[in-house]
């Protein structure tokens, strides 16, 4: 039963309500002793008792260990004020191209992250969420993920460092053209159009 249920069963029972005795001012001073004590015994039981502690699950909320008691999780905020550690969010990369020939979709690196294990993709057109590909690689100041087979909308595909320890994934940058996919093209390896005559 809610509070606000047992608050109603208290005015049925003094007979304050709609169709109940003309003279309600009369049981309105008990209706206001009953609903103190109501709500002083409803938080009491909404309020956790003192030592009581909801584990946290890893990366519940962003990026942390695990915390199965209120000891470790004070341990913890306090480990980072007194380290300083600030959680700096990556910078989005930029300068995203498309090389729809090859597949392979690029952007140039975030200072600080040159190494392309810093980086993860996601195909959205594919499936939600992102990974580290196969095959990618860095040269020259960009990241590329080749293989990118099958259209794609355009802002589908999408590269971003990606989150490691205290540190969280950052911003993503997307393509702006579409990838179109494998292309067929008609008649690549046409029949001669003169006659071919084969001789014994």
């Amino acid at each position: 039963m809610t509070r606000a249920q047992l608050k109603q069963l208290i005015r049925q029972v003094i007979k304050v309500v709609a169709g109940g005795p003309a003279n309600t001012t009369r049981g309105a001073g008990l209706i206001q002793v009953l609903d103190a004590f109501t709500d002083n015994y409803a938080l009491k039981t909404e309020i956790r008792p003192a030592g009581s502690f909801t584990p946290i699950t890893e990366n519940q909320y962003g990026t942390h260990p695990e915390f199965i008691s209120q000891t470790d999780y004070n341990a913890y905020l306090l480990s980072q004020v007194a380290n300083g550690v600030a959680v700096t969010v990556p910078d989005a990369p930029t300068g995203a191209q498309v090389d729809d020939v090859s597949n392979i979709f690029s952007h140039l690196a975030v200072p600080g992250y040159a190494s392309a294990s810093d980086y993860e993709l996601e195909k959205a057109d594919e499936a939600a969420g992102f990974a580290t590909p196969a095959g990618i690689y860095s040269q020259g100041g960009r990241i590329y993920y080749p293989g990118i087979t099958g259209p794609h909308s355009i802002g589908s595909v999408r590269g971003r460092v990606k989150a490691s320890g205290a540190r969280p994934a950052g911003g993503f940058v997307s393509n702006t053209t579409a990838f179109t996919g494998p292309v067929v093209v008609a008649n690549a390896f046409p029949y001669p159009s003169f006659p071919i005559t084969l001789e014994n």
